[in-house]
């Protein structure tokens, strides 16, 4: 199993089976790897699980800020 595979998985899987908060700091960590790593892919879907976790919370503008970032890495991911 790759290592982006498992980073995916692990926090996939963990904001299934813990509160949101935690959810959060678990995507957060895996944040961390994603970037120390340079894999832009795995920082853009992270992003964007943090964004959907802000919004099941009810926290839009917070959600937004997130989907703002994913999009970003997404577009750095494309460039040559």
């Amino acid at each position: 199993m790759s290592i982006k595979f498992w980073i995916h998985k692990s926090s996939f899987n963990l904001s299934r089976g813990i509160g949101w908060r935690m959810a959060v700091k678990k995507y957060e960590e895996a944040l961390l790897l994603w970037r120390a790593i340079g894999a832009r892919d795995g920082e853009a879907a992270t992003l964007n699980n943090i964004g959907l976790v802000y919004e099941s919370l009810g926290e839009k503008q917070k959600a937004l800020e997130f989907y703002a970032q994913a999009d970003a890495a997404v577009s750095r991911s494309r460039r040559p």
